[in-house]
């Protein structure tokens, strides 16, 4: 195997720099020659010109903009994954933006008005776009911000005649440190050479990221600045296990990481025999281990992780990176697809979960002074009913293909269930009437992320077949802390003795009502939590693909008799602090082998 650190050295010692804060987005140890990109925006020249000139310049962008259009044609060609070349029609979609007649429009009006050189007024039309973009408050939209921001520059280049950096044909392991990387690079890159990636912004939804996870690169970005730190050919060390880079190390800590390396691939090497293994306790509890997807091209990543099917597939990831709604056909086109490819293995679905921060295809102005309190999930679908019935149809369309249930995000109380319920019969009823075939045993869901939901649990379970524990906003909620928030992300703890009162309501809650309760927030995929989890009553979890070989290998080394001794003691703690003291230090007595990945 070629681990990519034979013969690695510091020919020119310097004195060792260690970086972290970033965000991890590809798990792994990778160690080699820093390879910068060159991701800094080109020089635009900016000058006059006369009214005779306007069209030649305009043709200049259309040029452009098609040569750009073919480059990733023959980028979508050249990869040799199908899970990678679907990935890039992202990029097509951005294209079509670059084609919008009112952007063209108002390009035209510019360049008459103002009397620029073309790169001049392209810039500034695509700069405005960006800016209104940007004033969403938003994550996924965030990073697709980066994406549009990417096309601006490969067009430029294209307008000045300029290449890229091009990553296809490389003679060293390197790991390469960019600003920003494009999706196309992450996609042509000469796989046997990268080692890892680092970039100063981005996000865990950005395509980059998607395509890191896919490729099992080890990356992390949005570590700030990072390429002021380092200099061409600097030797690194990128420790994507536990958000730790390292410039120009010294020799003990290469011995170090030399062994850890080793140590974490044979690890993974180990898990792999777990794959066709149910995830089942030492006494004979048997735990349903899923997982959590937001673009379909991540089915790829189910079967290499011995994942039981889908807990959660985020649906609102089909809407974002559109214009406009997309149809009817085209989401019953994505939803079988994932159906099929699932094998008749249980597929959950997550109806529309955006917010008055997200929508901007709405093609209207909407801000709200607190978007994570407001219009959002399944309010936003309970006012907009037309969007609401086009995902319920294609949902049910597509249950034909597979073993479907749906899930309804956000529920704070009975009256927002008993308008979904309605609306999810009419849809059913008009099916009927016709005669368009559809599974109509597909069992209706609720996730529980706000406290109101937990206190009246008992009511709701008696509505729906299973419930499903979005942890990320429940922890947000119950503490009131936005975990974005720098100065107060500190009080963002999944052991909170709140938090962990509201799991335990919830599966008595199910218990009481007969129905499973499941969680898909990112406590589930904490090797950490496990134990507890399962102590705590959770026979479902749903998580990253990449970490159910970890979390399964520690059920099945464990008892539930143990698990259940574990949560009684916990609940029986008042502060934060002592119970994740107490639940760290008992895994890593238990699981010595992974404790160096036992993070809170």
């Amino acid at each position: 195997m070629n681990d990519g650190i034979a013969g690695f050295s510091n020919p020119q010692p310097q004195k060792e720099k260690r970086f972290s804060g970033g965000i991890i987005v590809s798990h792994g140890i990778s160690m080699g020659k820093a390879l910068i990109l060159n991701a800094d925006t080109p020089y635009i020249p900016k000058f006059s010109i006369q009214k005779n000139q306007i069209e030649t310049e305009l043709n200049r962008l259309n040029d452009a903009i098609e040569k750009t259009q073919k480059d990733i044609k023959q980028i979508k060609a050249q990869v040799d994954s199908d899970l990678v070349r679907e990935n890039l029609g992202y990029l097509d979609a951005h294209l079509l933006i670059l084609n919008d007649p009112l952007l063209h429009a108002r390009i035209k009006k510019d360049i008459y008005d103002q009397l620029m050189n073309i790169e001049t007024i392209f810039g500034n039309a695509i700069n405005t776009l960006i800016e209104q973009m940007q004033g969403i408050d938003n994550e996924y939209l965030r990073d697709r911000v980066e994406d549009l921001k990417d096309i601006h520059k490969t067009v430029l280049m294209n307008l000045l005649g300029r290449e890229r950096d091009d990553l296809r044909q490389l003679k060293e392991d390197v790991i390469i440190i960019a600003h920003n990387i494009s999706p196309s690079q992450t996609a042509t890159m000469d796989k046997k050479h990268v080692k890892g990636l680092i970039t100063e912004i981005g996000g865990k939804t950005s395509h980059s990221a998607i395509l890191a996870r896919a490729l099992e690169i080890p990356a992390i970005v949005g570590i700030n600045e990072i390429r002021k730190e380092i200099q061409p050919d600097d030797y690194v060390i990128l420790d994507a296990n536990h958000d730790l880079f390292i410039i120009n190390p010294d020799e003990e800590t290469i011995k170090e990481y030399i062994t850890a390396k080793h140590v974490f691939e044979r690890f993974l090497k180990k898990l792999t025999f777990l794959n066709q293994l149910p995830a089942e306790t030492r006494d004979g509890t048997t735990v349903q281990l899923l997982a959590n997807i937001e673009i379909p091209e991540e089915l790829e990543t189910l079967h290499a992780h011995g994942a039981e099917g889908i807990g959660l597939f985020r649906s609102e990831f089909i809407f974002l990176d559109k214009n406009n709604f997309p149809s009817e056909e085209e989401q019953f086109r994505i939803y079988s697809h994932v159906l099929k490819k699932c094998d008749n293995k249980p597929v959950v679905i997550r109806t529309l979960d955006v917010g008055g921060d997200k929508v901007s295809f709405l093609h209207q102005p909407y801000e709200e002074a607190n978007p994570f309190l407001g219009w959002r999930s399944i309010r936003f679908c309970l006012t907009m009913t037309d969007v609401f019935k086009t995902q319920l149809r294609a949902l049910f369309r597509a249950s034909v293909n597979g073993q479907l249930s749906i899930m309804l995000p956000m529920i704070s109380g009975m009256d927002e269930l008993l308008k979904a319920k309605r609306i999810i019969d009419q849809v059913k009823d008009d099916l009927r009437v016709h005669e368009t075939p559809f599974d109509d045993n597909v069992k209706i869901g609720i996730m529980i992320e706000v406290p109101s939901a937990v206190m009246v649990a008992e009511l709701l379970g008696s509505k729906v077949d299973f419930f499903s524990i979005g942890t990320n906003d429940l922890i947000q909620y119950t503490i009131a802390v936005d975990r974005g928030n720098e100065r107060i992300s500190y009080l963002y703890k999944a052991l909170h003795p709140a938090v962990l009162r509201l799991i335990k309501l919830t599966v008595e809650a199910g218990r009481s009502n007969n129905i499973p309760v499941e969680m898909c927030g990112e406590m589930a995929g904490n090797p950490l939590y496990s134990v507890l989890l399962l102590g705590l009553g959770l026979k479902h979890l749903s998580m990253s693909a990449s970490f159910i070989p970890e979390v399964k290998k520690i059920l099945r080394s464990i008892s539930e008799k143990q698990a259940i001794a574990l949560a009684a003691r916990v609940l029986t703690m008042e502060q934060t602090r002592d119970i994740e003291e107490y639940v760290t230090t008992f895994m890593r007595n238990e699981f010595p082998d992974i404790s160096d990945k036992l993070i809170l």
